[in-house]
């Protein structure tokens, strides 16, 4: 089944769930919001919190709120497709693809490419809505397909460890902060990034920081982050149809 037909038979399905939940309709808003604030508010709050200080804070602006809106969209959307998984193994939906004509094969490689193109197609609009740096569109277009194999790994791990919705949307709490920490490493010298290369979001920022700086060595970073969460994703798959037939 090829990924139209996919998308005609699930994504009507998809459309229920997404309506029937306010949370997932605040996930698909929030970014540009977001975005507007970045454009509008937030120079003129981080200029008064600087006067304050005595310190230009406004330099880091482009660097921290880009790779926040980079993330935020595949994260968001991994998040909505990892409540529609909940959901479904709630409302046992899931017992009956396992004995439908369609393939598990077929239904997973939708649920995986799904919210890998929708949210590279958001960041694409996002970024510039956001009035920060202009990065060239491939530029641009690179940093989000690095940063777009988060929805499916993000997706996977509440299929995989939470039992059901209420545990899903306590380990999205939870995992928020700890996604974030990368931006830490803008702040780290050399080899003491290393320390954070094992949060996925990691990549994305190092590619993205890179390229404002227009350094040749993202090229490697961006090589070496899709390898490391195309490997993930192939890990994650595996788990969760073991758990799928346990």
């Amino acid at each position: 089944m090829n990924l139209v037909k996919q998308f005609k038979t699930f994504g009507p399905i998809d459309s229920k769930y997404i309506r029937r939940d306010d949370i997932n309709l605040m996930l698909i808003i929030a970014p540009f919001l977001l975005a507007l604030a970045v454009r509008w508010l937030l120079p003129y709050l981080l200029e008064g919190i600087g006067t304050l200080v005595d310190f230009n804070l406004l330099p880091y602006l482009t660097p921290i709120m880009g790779y926040v809106i980079i993330i935020l969209m595949p994260l968001f959307i991994g998040m909505i497709t990892g409540l529609i998984l909940l959901d479904q193994k709630d409302d046992r939906s899931m017992l009956g693809l396992q004995v439908s004509p369609v393939k598990m094969i077929d239904y997973l490689s939708y649920r995986l490419a799904t919210p890998m193109l929708l949210s590279l197609g958001m960041t694409l609009l996002v970024y510039p809505l956001s009035g920060l740096q202009p990065i060239g569109f491939w530029s641009l277009f690179f940093g989000a397909l690095l940063a777009m194999p988060l929805a499916p790994l993000f997706a996977l791990t509440f299929a995989i460890f939470a039992e059901n919705k209420i545990q899903g949307l306590v380990l999205m709490k939870g995992s928020g902060g700890i996604l974030l920490l990368p931006i830490v490493a803008y702040f780290l010298p050399g080899i003491w990034k290393a320390i954070i290369a094992i949060i996925p979001t990691f990549w994305s920022g190092q590619f993205y920081w890179l390229t404002i700086e227009q350094k040749p060595s993202r090229w490697i970073i961006w090589f070496a982050g899709m390898l490391i969460q195309i490997l993930l994703i192939i890990l994650l798959q595996k788990l969760w149809f073991k758990r799928m037939h346990q």
